[in-house]
């Protein structure tokens, strides 16, 4: 790729209506829309505009339990078919939403589950669709320490795929875990262990281990 050739430029707008059921919860509706545009012309990266739409529910279910709820429509157009080849297709409508739940059973310590499915951008196609649940977990030891956790296994798949060629699927699974600690001042850290493994119908499969050390600072 060249210095510049994925770099873009994203335009986008949304409307939200809400209706609220009780002081614990909403039903809503939105309507969203953006347009992406490359700062270069390439074949392999198209411009393209999106619309979607969507209907949803939030709710507090329980004293420390919290459910959001949403799906919808999402619709994209390019320019033009990826490499110009036909066999890919310039349009793109699939359907897209989230369910996460969190569960808070102490102050410091929560659980959070998603699933998800939406359309991405891609390297090898106008788009792709991404399928995926993923999950975290925040452990308080005391105060200023806590022990982190979490994973994600998603899929996924490619828009479209050329002439005689078959559509890409990849499968990525990944586990980590590490702890939080806080000292005076504002300072804190955070270290976190990451193994991932993934595996694709077409390209290859691989695994890895990774080590990510975060530091943040509060005034």
């Amino acid at each position: 790729y060249g210095e510049d050739e994925r770099d873009s430029d994203t335009v986008r707008t949304a409307l939200v209506y809400g209706h609220g059921t009780g002081e614990e919860g909403e039903i809503f509706a939105k309507i969203m829309a953006d347009t992406h545009r490359y700062v270069e012309y390439s074949d392999q990266f198209q411009d393209s505009t999106g619309v979607a739409g969507l209907v949803g529910w939030q709710r507090t279910v329980a004293t420390r339990i919290a459910m959001h709820v949403e799906a919808g429509v999402e619709h994209r157009a390019y320019d033009e078919n990826y490499s110009n080849d036909p066999a890919y297709a310039d349009d793109i409508t699939a359907a897209i939403g989230a369910a996460s739940l969190r569960w808070n059973w102490e102050a410091g310590s929560h659980v959070d589950v998603r699933a998800y499915r939406s359309i991405t951008s891609s390297v090898s196609s106008n788009a792709a669709f991404l399928t995926g649940v993923d999950g975290d977990l925040r452990y308080r030891l005391r105060d200023k320490a806590a022990l982190v956790s979490g994973g994600k296994v998603y899929l996924l798949e490619q828009s479209g795929a050329a002439t005689g060629q078959v559509v890409e699927k990849r499968g990525t699974g990944q586990a980590r875990a590490g702890v939080e600690f806080f000292m005076r001042g504002g300072v804190g850290f955070r270290l976190v262990g990451t193994y991932e493994i993934s595996k694709s119908r077409t390209e290859n499969d691989y695994d890895r281990i990774s080590v990510l050390l975060s530091i943040g600072f509060a005034y």
